[in-house]
């Protein structure tokens, strides 16, 4: 049966009943959390997300948040369930929950998700798989919307997700969960809403911090190449723009992790233990929710955190000068968006860049980086940020990421 459900894949197993319960349940309780915090930020001044949608990291986050909740929870019970069980099937479960999340922490792009993974295939992420749910009409729960510049990918950071279904009765859409799940997760409903789409991407990125270093060395790892490749490509002369993009996403993820995300964190934590009333969910998210002070505060992050910041604040940069040797019209006059989002983001980056201790700095106006209007970039300009990229790459540690 196992082996059978593996080639039909979630879909086909959940179209002929394969999977069982559980992992309905598991849709249907994520989808009556995120129900809540959607209908509650439509409401929300003070909240960004004024349409009821995340977009798609920011969900993966809001997944893996519920998952791993969900997961302490049934851990909490499993033992008492599986005491009940063998006693026969005349059972009285409503005090109990009685289902896994069905889903773990599995690796994506830039750290931890929800998702599934056999140990043989490519892991498949939770987007990925209530997508393929909502496209073959099986499960519809959720509905998913690539950017029409990807469709087809859900994984997309544009990618919006939003309820599909309205919730009018709590009571009629939980129909099957037992009376203690109904409890837990409108407490779980309740304490999240409160809770904006940064708040959510931090909650869900951190737990400890064993595993933030973890997440950051990941990103160090796959800056090394990056760093090699737009030196070489700054040193050649040779369009650096895409290098330089990919860059500055794992540098800003590296910041993130290492610094941006605390305050974030601590606000979201501080939330949802004045929110949760239910004792046992308090004290699991007590105990295994790391405070903000326990990640931030250690030495190792704080070892680290200030080479995160100078990463972020070089890569801005270099992305900066690529984009306008490649449009040496903006230079002087910004009129397209884009351009102007660029001429905003030379300014915070050359603001970051003196601030930190890197030595001669490289110029602050965008025309003094080019030689003169058309030419290509200052040799000493070039050599400079070539200097900057080796001398990054030479100061990351290596450290464990993921088994």
């Amino acid at each position: 049966m196992d082996g059978d459900r593996e080639e039909l894949g979630i879909v086909g197993a959940l179209r002929v009943g394969r999977e069982g319960p559980g992992f309905e349940r598991v849709f249907r309780a994520l989808a009556f959390v995120y129900h809540g915090w959607a209908t509650f930020t439509r409401k929300e001044r003070t909240f960004e997300e004024r349409d009821g949608a995340l977009r798609a990291i920011p969900f993966d986050k809001f997944g893996l948040f519920f998952v791993r909740t969900w997961g302490w929870v049934f851990g909490f019970y499993e033992l008492a369930l599986k005491e009940l069980l063998d006693q026969g099937p005349d059972i009285d479960a409503s005090g109990l929950v009685t289902f896994s999340p069905q889903m773990g922490e599995v690796v994506g792009r830039h750290g931890r998700g929800a998702g599934r993974y056999n140990g043989r295939e490519a892991p498949t992420y939770l987007l990925e798989i209530i997508y393929d749910l909502q496209e073959n009409r099986v499960m519809l729960y959720f509905d998913v919307r690539p950017p029409t510049n990807a469709p087809g990918n859900p994984t997309h950071p544009d990618t919006t997700v939003r309820p599909a279904v309205e919730i009018a009765d709590a009571q009629l859409f939980l129909t099957g969960f037992t009376a203690r799940e109904i409890v837990i997760l409108k407490d779980l409903q309740n304490a999240v809403r409160h809770l904006n789409g940064s708040q959510i991407r931090a909650l869900g990125t951190h737990e400890n911090l064993d595993k933030t270093l973890a997440d950051i060395n990941w990103e160090f790892n796959h800056l090394v190449p990056l760093l090699e490749t737009t030196g070489e490509d700054l040193g050649s002369q040779r369009c650096c723009y895409g290098n330089a993009t990919k860059l500055a996403v794992y540098a800003s993820e590296a910041f993130r992790k290492s610094r941006g995300n605390r305050d974030d964190y601590e606000t979201a934590l501080e939330l949802l233990e004045r929110e949760v009333q239910d004792p046992l969910l308090k004290d699991l998210i007590g105990r295994r929710q790391a405070r903000a002070a326990d990640i931030w505060d250690s030495r190792q992050i704080k070892e680290i955190a200030p080479l995160a910041a100078e990463l972020w604040a070089v890569a801005r940069y270099v992305q900066c000068v690529a984009y306008f040797r490649n449009n040496p019209h903006e230079r002087d006059k910004q009129s397209a968006m884009e351009a102007r989002h660029f001429r905003h983001q030379w300014d915070e980056s050359t603001a970051d860049l003196a601030g930190c201790s890197l030595g001669a700095l490289p110029p602050s106006r965008v025309p003094d980086a080019f030689d003169g209007v058309g030419g290509e970039i200052r040799p000493e300009v070039r050599s400079r940020l070539v200097d900057l990229l080796t001398g990054l790459r030479a100061r990351i540690p290596g450290g464990p990421v993921y088994a």
